[in-house]
């Protein structure tokens, strides 16, 4: 597979500080490496930077356009399929942010308070079909409190 990564782009990332330190570490070793899975940017890392600050200044590189997802590959790492990241040839530019409008983060509050709601009444059900399976088994305290609490919360099931 042939990269679509510039010289020039990485020279002039490098010289003009267009990124910051972790992100310039990641994005250098991408550029030396890459194609490679987050997995493999760690280890070549290690002593550097932690794993899950590696995966985040990837989303950041992508976010910049200067790194991008090209596949899926199984991670010799890990052995796990994980993304396989490579750089491009765009200078970074600072990500645009969608400021949410008052209306579409209300509409989004309750939906996650529906999906919450679901999610205990359905836990609630479960807690008492368990509790009917077992003959004779009463629920311990600490289930009886958190069922009692949980039922409250949902005005009664």
């Amino acid at each position: 597979m042939a990269r679509t990564t510039s010289v020039r782009t990485f020279k002039r990332i490098k010289k003009n500080g267009l990124l910051s330190k972790s992100r310039l570490e990641v994005y250098e070793a991408l550029y030396n490496n890459g194609p490679c899975t987050a997995g493999q940017l760690f280890k070549n890392l290690k002593n550097v930077i932690v794993k899950g600050s590696v995966c985040a200044r990837l989303t950041e590189l992508r976010q910049r356009g200067c790194a991008m997802e090209i596949g899926t590959t199984k991670c010799p790492v890990t052995g796990q399929n994980a993304a396989l990241w490579d750089v491009t040839k765009d200078l970074p530019t600072e990500p645009t942010k969608v400021k949410e409008t008052r209306a579409a983060k209300l509409a989004r509050l309750e939906n996650n308070t529906k999906e919450l709601s679901n999610s205990l009444k359905w836990a609630v059900t479960e807690v008492k079909r368990q509790a009917t399976n077992s003959k004779g088994v009463k629920l311990a305290r600490s289930w009886q409190r958190w069922l009692q609490r949980a039922e409250d919360a949902l005005g009664g099931v």
